[in-house]
């Protein structure tokens, strides 16, 4: 919390790839590129799949697959600031 009382929030940088050694090869350069992010990027090992011709209802899936990752993330990164 700040003196404030209000909670503050931790900002990450969730890096996702078409495998996990695409996700920790941007991992890599996005920290050789600013050394400050080291302790917030974060390179996530499930992938997503991204196909030009998508359907719409695939694509929802895509983004709702996408926010309970980032959810969770949410979740671990607040319960482990308690």
């Amino acid at each position: 919390m700040t003196s404030s009382g209000a909670r503050t929030r931790s900002e990450a940088v969730l890096v996702f790839g078409e495998s996990v050694n695409d996700s920790q090869s941007i991992q890599h350069l996005l920290i050789a590129a600013n050394a400050s992010l080291a302790s917030r990027v974060r390179a996530v090992r499930r992938p997503i799949s991204l196909t030009r011709a998508a359907k719409p209802d695939v694509v929802r899936n895509w983004v709702d697959d996408l926010d309970r990752t980032v959810r969770a993330f949410e979740s671990t990164a607040a319960a482990s600031r308690r």
